[in-house]
């Protein structure tokens, strides 16, 4: 008895893995473009989206400048003369890629910071060792960085830390 319900058993997985293969052969032509067509579908439905936002009052005011020579964020990571910063962006739709930047630093880069104690609102030389991860800096370049990863600083702007207690107001 064992036998034959093993051998019914085996028969069904037999007969599931041929039908699959069938069914398999006529859907595999389809697949492809159905999912193609589903990629091309959201990319149009974001694309109008988008569209609207940015044409909207609000899209005009998040509007990503064309020129860019100011990139701001915090410091996560530093290796020699090179520093990758975090930044955002007002706009969603701007590149998700180039949030984390590669900054070189050159011979005559110029690093200054303003020193809390310092009411003469001068910018200080510092090191480079000054810029630590955690940082928050404002870099300079003499190009534009708009859609650049990694690009050279002629200045960066080490920013003084926000003191960690505000004053209560009575």
């Amino acid at each position: 008895m064992e036998t034959q319900n093993e051998n019914n058993y085996v028969m069904w997985i037999v007969a599931a893995v041929v039908v699959s293969l069938i069914v398999g052969s006529f859907l595999d032509p389809y697949l492809p473009s159905a999912v193609s067509n589903a990629k091309k579908g959201y990319q149009s439905g974001f694309a109008a989206a988008k569209k609207l936002v940015e044409e909207s009052s609000l899209g005009k005011n998040l509007r990503t400048p064309d020129d860019i020579r100011f990139v701001g964020g915090t410091v996560t990571a530093v290796s020699g003369n090179r520093l990758t910063v975090h930044t955002t962006s007002a706009n969603p739709f701007d590149d998700p890629a180039l949030s984390n930047r590669t900054v070189i630093v050159a011979p005559g880069t110029k690093i200054t910071t303003f020193l809390a104690k310092d009411s003469s609102a001068t910018p200080t030389p510092i090191d480079l060792s000054a810029i630590t991860v955690g940082s928050s800096i404002m870099t300079i370049a003499s190009e534009n960085v708009k859609a650049v990863k990694e690009f050279t600083a002629n200045e960066i702007r080490l920013l003084p830390e926000l003191p960690v207690e505000l004053p209560v107001v009575k």
